[in-house]
């Protein structure tokens, strides 16, 4: 009989190292101050800019494309932040605070001094689009006459 050379086994843990050496290295650490650049648009809101924001990059997620930053923002920046962020976010069930997935050309390190955000030019299309008769939460804000993003409780809501 002859044997079959068996391979050795790894681990997952090291395949995973083995892998993530392979991923460009970032530049950034947790705990740096960062600032987003100038033109930089929010994910989640193509519309709406987030350059000269600023916060504290708090988890770094490293990926074959590159490393994506989570960034928890400064209470300045918060401060001066448009309403309408805090309103969708809140809309959407997401942390105002906390931002993922930003790129490394999407930041640079905070220099210091005033914080000054990029202003959005048009709210209008976030506040004041149509409900959609296909969401159950927009069918809801018809039948009580309310806007579209003013929170109240639905069925499944805490």
């Amino acid at each position: 009989m002859s044997k079959k050379k068996r391979r050795p086994v790894i681990s997952r843990k090291k395949l995973k190292e083995k892998r993530l050496a392979t991923y460009p290295q970032p530049i950034y650490a947790v705990g740096d101050l960062v600032q987003v650049n100038d033109g930089v648009m929010d994910a989640n809101w193509d519309a709406l800019p987030i350059g000269g924001w600023v916060g504290k990059i708090t988890k770094i997620q490293r990926e074959e494309t590159g490393p994506k930053y989570e960034v928890v923002w400064t209470g300045e920046t918060l401060d001066q932040a448009h309403p309408i962020f805090g309103q969708l976010a809140s809309f959407e069930g997401l942390k105002p605070n906390e931002y993922t997935g930003l790129e490394e050309s999407d930041l640079h390190l905070f220099p210091g001094g005033p914080v000054t955000l990029v202003a959005p030019t048009d709210v209008s299309m976030y506040a004041e689009r149509p409900l959609d008769p296909d969401d159950r939460a927009d069918r809801l804000r018809m039948i009580f006459d309310t806007k579209p993003l003013e929170w109240f409780p639905t069925l499944g809501d805490d």
